[in-house]
């Protein structure tokens, strides 16, 4: 039986979530988490920075307070950032809080994302905004079902990042990206030797 992801009761966080019509939203928790982790002379002493510092980073860019505090939301949830005092984050109502980022938090952006378990896990709970690519994203359960589900995902994450073309952002989804198909691409080669060997 294959148990499916659900980003309401799993601990680990769906990075590539959105809560609005907008498919460069799947990046702006990265971008978030990102932004969090090298605050530079923003920051306070102990690491934190101020929200609102957080919203003229990323607004002009082009997502609205809205979806800066959806994404802030999620990311306390998931424990991907830590608040200062203990104040719980709350839409509309953060402009005086300050964050941090966890070392939960720090793991997802580095290392969790670009593995093959983590997209293969993600993928079931993620709005597609293409059509075309919502419609191949189908259930998969053999290992190779799985590693091409894998790579017509990442091709949809690469078209999505693609309309950030220009901008300068903390994150970088193409380098994350390229590892992933180095991977699926070592993967794929390993099922094919191993059908070849069992003839």
């Amino acid at each position: 039986m294959v148990t499916m992801f659900s980003s309401t009761r799993s601990p680990i966080a769906n990075l590539f979530d959105i809560s609005a019509i907008d498919p460069r939203e799947h990046f702006l928790q990265s971008i978030l988490l990102a932004h969090s982790r090298a605050p530079g002379h923003e920051a306070t002493h102990d690491g934190f920075l101020a929200v609102r510092h957080l919203y003229t980073l990323i607004q002009p860019i082009g997502f609205t307070p809205e979806q800066i505090d959806v994404a802030i939301v999620r990311a306390f949830t998931k424990r991907l950032v830590e608040t200062a005092a203990r104040r719980i984050p709350e839409p509309g109502r953060n402009d005086s809080c300050a964050l941090r980022l966890t070392t939960v938090g720090l793991y997802h952006l580095r290392e969790l994302i670009e593995t093959f378990t983590y997209l293969d896990a993600v993928v079931v709970d993620t709005p597609i905004l293409d059509r075309t690519v919502h419609h191949s994203i189908k259930d998969a359960h053999s290992l190779e079902e799985r590693l091409e589900r894998c790579m017509i995902f990442r091709r949809y994450l690469d078209d999505c990042w693609s309309k950030f073309e220009g901008a300068t952002l903390p994150f970088d989804w193409q380098e994350h990206s390229r590892k992933i198909g180095d991977l699926v691409d070592r993967l794929i080669r390993r099922v094919e030797v191993q059908r070849t060997l069992q003839f």
